[in-house]
């Protein structure tokens, strides 16, 4: 598990490097479109940059998809780890309950000391005693168990708040680039349609125009 978990932590970090990447390459696009002025020539050179942009945005989409289905996975994992912890807590802490009512019941030196005295040999006192020691041993190892365990699911519960905002963070990214991409299909075919009125004035290489 932990070395799917470190595979995972490595896919995702080359991922963000090419959300990076690819939006700057957008950035670089967005620059030369707005320096190109309006004539015939430049809106050729904007619809070529327009498609180039939302090539590379429907890229961005693509590794943010990634993205959120690897973190889809992780929560899983938190999800069932957390689940885990909480029921060994459960056993723990019931554990725990039963042997501090079994040792309240004795608790009375007199009542320990008449056990042991009762004995039937010194041997059997012997064992009786140090039976009693180390039942407070456990009592108080089992009490150590406990708070490590809730430490444990504490830290799992806090890791699987970190994973879904992470998630709603890129959810929200991704809506946003979506919008943004589907808005340049728009201008595409704004300009194509301002091409077409004009096309007998243009001369265009045959693959420019292939989307």
């Amino acid at each position: 598990r932990q070395r799917q978990m470190c595979i995972r932590d490595s896919s995702r970090t080359s991922l963000e490097r090419q959300r990076q990447q690819l939006q700057a390459d957008i950035k670089k696009l967005d620059q030369a479109i707005a320096a190109n002025t309006k004539s015939q020539k430049a809106r050729t050179v904007e619809l070529q940059n327009l498609r180039s942009k939302v090539r590379i945005r429907e890229r961005l989409v693509s590794t943010l998809n990634t993205d959120i289905g690897s973190l889809d996975a992780q929560i899983n994992d938190k999800v069932q780890e957390s689940r885990r912890l909480n029921r060994e807590l459960d056993t723990l802490r019931a554990s725990y309950a039963t042997m501090c009512r079994n040792y309240a019941k004795n608790r009375s030196s007199g009542i320990r000391l008449m056990y042991i005295l009762s004995s039937k040999s010194f041997l059997q006192a012997y064992r009786r005693g140090k039976y009693i020691q180390e039942y407070a041993e456990g009592i108080r190892r089992r009490g150590q168990q406990v708070r490590e365990k809730e430490e444990q699911a504490r830290a799992a519960v806090e890791e699987l708040q970190r994973l879904r905002s992470e998630k709603a963070s890129l959810l929200e990214e991704q809506t946003a680039e979506m919008a943004t991409l589907k808005a340049d299909q728009n201008k595409i075919q704004g300009l194509l349609s301002s091409l077409t009125v004009s096309y007998t004035h243009l001369t265009l290489p045959t693959n420019s125009l292939v989307w």
